[in-house]
């Protein structure tokens, strides 16, 4: 599991010099922190198949989080290899929080990836392929590629974490409560993470453009045709493939007029300009509010709650 790794004992391989000459953090918000949260992760039987209200909606998330606890684990990794090479104290206290963060999602997605099992998707076999490709791909990439694989996978997961808040958790109006709040939680975690790959790739790793670039145009195409096969699958066994209603609610969620993917491409495709920068888009819609909300509850689902409350409230 991945709460059993050991997240910052590994040795560093290689001996990529260390680079110094510009300080990748200036655009981060000075009183940005990341925060260590231990969240409740467990999943009844009362959550529904279809839990976000449309069933293509629902198994494309469901395909995607199938390779979330090996990716977590992979980008720990990915920087833990450079952990003796980080010397400001600040980047190895974010460091360690980045780790835990990604440790606890990669555990909720993992106990939510056993339920859909129990539900009968049938998926362990895509489940074990998507595994066994990760932990290849972390155990023979050369360090630094590996490492820029990760920065291009967490522009990825923040572009739609704060799409999810900036859009106002509309994606989850008729969703479960309790994994719409598991989303909640990742997505803010991922936003308020989503610098921390990068810092160590430009200060340490003597992060180039190039390279990042090619992470990511590696990254684009094999995601799309994972979830080209997986989804088509998992809606086979739902008996939903040829329900065009579904299809139809699926295709204007993804495809239609203000789509996710539409949504979502053009600050995925900002990566390649030369100036990026993960900060560049600030803090999502309900950041703080959300954030305020678990600090006084300790509880993800109350947090959530209270951020679609207000929500309400200004509609």
């Amino acid at each position: 599991m991945v709460a059993s790794v050991d997240y910052m004992n590994s040795k560093s391989v290689g001996n990529e010099k260390k680079v110094s000459s510009f300080d990748s953090r200036k655009l981060t918000p000075e009183d940005h922190t990341l925060i260590a949260r231990k969240v409740e992760l467990t999943f009844g039987e009362d959550i529904p198949r279809n839990w976000q209200g449309e069933y293509f909606t629902t198994r494309f998330f469901d395909a995607l989080q199938l390779a979330f606890p090996e990716g977590e684990r992979m980008f720990i990794e990915s920087i833990r290899n450079y952990k003796s090479e980080i010397k400001d104290p600040t980047l190895v206290e974010q460091v360690k929080k980045f780790n835990y963060q990604e440790g606890q999602h990669g555990l909720g997605h993992a106990n939510f990836n056993d339920l859909l099992m129990d539900q009968g998707i049938n998926a362990e076999a895509m489940y074990e392929t998507i595994t066994k490709a990760i932990k290849l791909v972390t155990k023979h990439s050369p360090r630094k590629f590996l490492l820029a694989t990760t920065v291009a996978a967490e522009h990825f997961t923040a572009t739609l974490a704060e799409d999810v808040y900036n859009t106002d958790f509309e994606l989850f109006d008729n969703a479960d409560e309790t994994i719409a709040s598991l989303y909640a939680w990742h997505a803010l975690e991922e936003a308020e993470h989503k610098a921390v790959a990068w810092d160590v790739y430009q200060e340490v790793a003597n992060g180039d453009y190039l390279t990042r670039s090619l992470a990511m145009v590696t990254i684009i195409p094999v995601l799309g045709a994972y979830l080209a096969l997986t989804v088509p699958m998992i809606l086979a066994k739902d008996k939903k493939l040829t329900d065009v209603s579904e299809m139809k609610k699926g295709y204007k969620r993804f495809l239609g007029k203000n789509g996710l993917f539409r949504r979502i491409a053009p600050p995925i495709l900002d990566y390649f300009k030369p100036g990026f920068h993960p900060w560049s888009t600030g803090h999502p819609k309900h950041y703080a509010e959300w954030k305020s909300a678990y600090a006084e509850s300790g509880d993800m689902k109350q947090a959530y709650a209270h951020v679609r409350k207000l929500i309400a409230e200004a509609a």
